[in-house]
């Protein structure tokens, strides 16, 4: 029996293969739920790289269906959510890579068919930033993947429906594992949510305090003085493709960092340096030059992207 559902999302890989797979199964979106005025989800589709590969761009999935997006007053005070659904005929709340929290009010009358797709692991990594906690805490091989999960009135603590594991270590960059973990949750979308919704799967309750939840600090994704050249290495190393990795100047700007480039000597006490596509800063035990993301890091950027999702096309998980 086909299913009907709303969706609450933002623009990402996971959600555009959680929305193929379930479109291609032949179930229906009602619509999608969205919150902020400026969304890209309310704009047009016009990516280049959404004309390359549009299974994988929300925007135009969305629009190739005939989805609507509905821009919705806040979840928290919307006292006619329930009767809106209703209304649309949806026998599923689904939500994806969004930080909306929905009431036990909206819930409810989805009784057990609300359900979200959480970046992670669980019971581990709850929370907002899972990807970017796991790689800080050195656990993305014991951490990655994505878990399908009942929606409850806790943060990402419902009752697990299915899990695909997809270490760190099984991607050749951080496009790549982006990627595979958007496969991952296409999979789990086509087979063991269908299975969830029919009865013939039966979601597992997370044991109360179990795992972890992991919100994570702009200082631990700062570059600057109060960390030393080893943590700066290993910063750029493991954040730097995710576009998180910042230092600050002294008026209060942030430059994004997209790498290594050297060591220059110990600190000089000097405010960092900006330069054609570097920064000069202090650590607190020297003086580095970090690439900073300008044109051609953008350019590069999206080329590994490009490469990424036709590598996943081609081999799929392997």
């Amino acid at each position: 029996m086909p299913h009907t559902a709303i969706l609450i999302t933002e623009k990402s890989w996971i959600s555009a293969r959680v929305i193929d797979a379930w479109l291609a199964k032949g179930n229906r979106i009602a619509e999608v739920w969205c919150f902020d005025p400026a969304s890209a989800l309310l704009a047009p589709p016009r990516s280049l790289f959404g004309q390359v590969f549009p299974a994988w761009d929300v925007s135009r999935l969305l629009a190739r269906h005939g989805v609507e997006v509905r821009l919705c007053p806040p979840l928290k005070g919307w006292s006619g959510a329930s009767e809106r659904a209703t209304a649309a005929g949806a026998d599923v709340l689904m939500t994806l890579m969004t930080h909306q929290i929905v009431p036990a009010s909206i819930l409810r009358p989805f009784a057990g068919r609300a359900v979200n797709f959480h970046p992670a692991l669980l019971p581990h990594y709850k929370g907002p930033s899972p990807r970017t906690g796991m790689l800080l805490d050195g656990q993305a091989d014991m951490a990655g993947g994505v878990t399908l999960h009942v929606l409850s009135p806790g943060i990402d603590e419902g009752a697990i429906i299915a899990s695909r594991a997809v270490p760190r270590s099984m991607a050749r960059n951080d496009p790549h594992w982006d990627a595979l973990q958007a496969e991952a949750a296409g999979q789990l979308a086509a087979g063991p949510l269908l299975d969830y919704l029919a009865g013939r799967l039966d979601a597992v309750p997370q044991q109360p305090g179990s795992g972890n939840y992991r919100r994570v600090a702009p200082t631990e994704y700062t570059i600057g003085p109060a960390i030393d050249v080893e943590r700066a290495r290993f910063l750029c190393e493991t954040l730097s493709e995710i576009n998180r990795l910042i230092c600050t100047l002294p008026d209060g700007r942030t430059v994004s960092v997209v790498g290594f480039s050297r060591h220059l000597g110990p600190p000089t006490g000097a405010a960092p340096r900006l330069g054609p596509g570097y920064v000069d800063i202090d650590v607190s035990d020297a003086r580095l030059r970090l690439r900073r993301r300008n044109p051609l890091s953008k350019v590069m950027a999206w080329v590994r992207k490009l490469d990424a999702v036709r590598r996943v096309g081609r081999t799929g998980m392997e």
